[in-house]
């Protein structure tokens, strides 16, 4: 039997200002390459990326934007410390490499952070002021359904990680390429910062992958990894626009150590953590377990949702997301949750996503404010919603640096967002009757009806 296509949109619906069909990964199947079109799905997601890597920024300037010194004190890179990383391109494979990376990282660093590699010839383990290190032999494949494996991944201490590969809990991660040619990316060319060659796509696709497991596993609004390419490295910020790179750098000298350094000492919302999402009480999650019916294995989030219209804040509870429209690199990365009402003691419907933040561009909740003013027929009762602070992506912003190479169009800058509903509908195809279905979409079509009669925004 042949496998089911995504339908092409008829000539007749195309141009329509309304919601497009997304044919990107967040739409089309998860981001896991246990997928059985994993090398595909790489390529599709390194593909959606084309165009929207900004470099090659001078690693100087990258470390000084994004994670600047908080004190007077600096990381000493000394001849000796320079040496032993020497060893690290003097090996013959890729997996002979991540030994000496690891090692040298923590040893000659002091990082406050164990790493993880997945070396099949590597099994090291050190512990200094209470503090480890380890690279681990992969065990049976079931343990990673993801299949999803960065060479050197990087943990905090204490995170209750049970396996070696945990995207959910993963701080960063080094991808190590032994050849210089696999590099996605050319400092040279003054047309293009990307490369072209099949080797370099897949690279691309592989990195993306990671970038967006990560992303997709977490609540963060960035992330950094790193590199390796034969004798160099590069530092790469993501975010839900794009990403930033840093030119190719020699990891003998200070700057990889100098990264590590830094990050140890950054705050965790500069790392990229949200901060906006908590741990409830065990009050507070008692009460939401009644509400929202859910397992007592199931883990309980609590999220703030700022009001644009009073300025107020409140908080909702939370577990697993009902919808994710995470899988794709950038755009909305939008999740939804039925979430527990701590102050009316109702359960309803709020949306997590990232907005494009353009002036044209109006406001999910604002749009709700004017069909409701409208008298617009069912529509969903709006609570509240705005912005989150500081949670705006910032790889547009470096699109047209000195440095920065052309890019075929430019980038939308993306501000994170939650709303509120008071209602939490039913999957559609969830209806008990003919009846209820046909009501259905008669209500959903003359909402929509006199929502394009008055000339407001849709909002589907």
């Amino acid at each position: 039997m042949a496998r089911a296509t995504t339908p092409v949109i008829p000539v007749s619906l195309q141009g329509l200002d309304n919601t497009p069909v997304s044919k990107k990964a967040s739409g089309s199947g998860p981001h896991t390459s246990l997928h059985h079109e994993r090398d595909y799905r790489m390529r599709q997601v390194g593909a959606e990326m084309e165009g929207k890597f900004i470099g090659p920024m001078p690693v100087v300037d990258f470390l000084d934007t994004f994670l600047p010194l908080r004190s007077t004190s600096s990381l000493r890179w000394t001849k000796k410390r320079m040496s032993k990383f020497e060893e690290v391109g003097k090996q013959t494979s890729e997996k002979q490499m991540y030994k000496p990376i690891v090692r040298n990282l923590y040893l000659n660093l002091l990082v406050l952070m164990p790493l993880i590699g997945r070396s099949t010839r590597c099994n090291l383990f050190v512990r200094i002021s209470n503090l480890s290190i380890r690279t681990i032999i992969p065990i049976r494949i079931l343990v990673f359904p993801e299949l999803l494996k960065p060479d050197i991944s990087i943990y905090t201490r204490g995170c209750d990680r049970s396996r070696p590969t945990d995207f959910s809990l993963m701080e960063s991660h080094i991808e190590v390429k032994f050849d210089e040619n696999d590099d996605p990316f050319d400092d040279e060319s003054v047309h293009s910062f990307e490369h072209d060659r099949e080797a370099s796509k897949d690279t691309k696709g592989q990195i993306t992958s990671y970038a967006v497991a990560q992303l997709a596993g977490q609540f963060r609004t960035h992330i950094f990894t790193i590199l390796v390419c034969g004798g160099y490295a590069r530092i790469l910020r993501w975010d839900r626009s794009g990403a930033v790179v840093t030119a190719a750098f020699d990891y003998c000298n200070r700057y990889l150590g100098e990264f590590f350094w830094r990050y140890d000492r950054t705050p965790p919302d500069d790392r990229g953590m949200e901060l906006s999402i908590s741990k409830p009480s065990d009050t507070e999650v008692t009460l939401a377990r009644q509400y929202l019916r859910c397992s007592l294995q199931a883990l309980l989030l609590k999220f703030a949702v700022y009001n644009d219209m009073d300025g107020k804040t409140s908080y909702y509870i939370g577990s697993k997301p009902s919808f994710k429209g995470n899988a794709s690199p950038t755009g909305r990365a939008t999740r939804t949750f039925i979430v527990f009402d701590q102050q009316t003691r109702r359960v309803v419907f709020l949306k997590d996503t990232w907005r494009i933040d353009l002036p044209d561009v109006v406001k999910e909740g604002e749009i709700y404010k004017i069909l409701h003013e409208a008298k617009v027929p069912f529509i969903a009762p709006f609570l509240c919603g705005g912005d989150i602070f500081q949670h705006r992506t910032r790889t547009q912003d470096f699109s047209s640096e000195r440095w920065a190479r052309p890019i075929k169009n430019s980038l939308r800058p993306h501000q994170h967002y939650r709303l509120v509903l008071g209602v939490v509908g039913r999957d559609f195809t969830s209806f008990d009757s003919s009846w209820e279905m046909v009501g259905a979409i008669r209500d959903a079509l003359q909402g929509t009806l006199m929502n394009n009669v008055g000339g407001n925004h849709d909002v589907t």
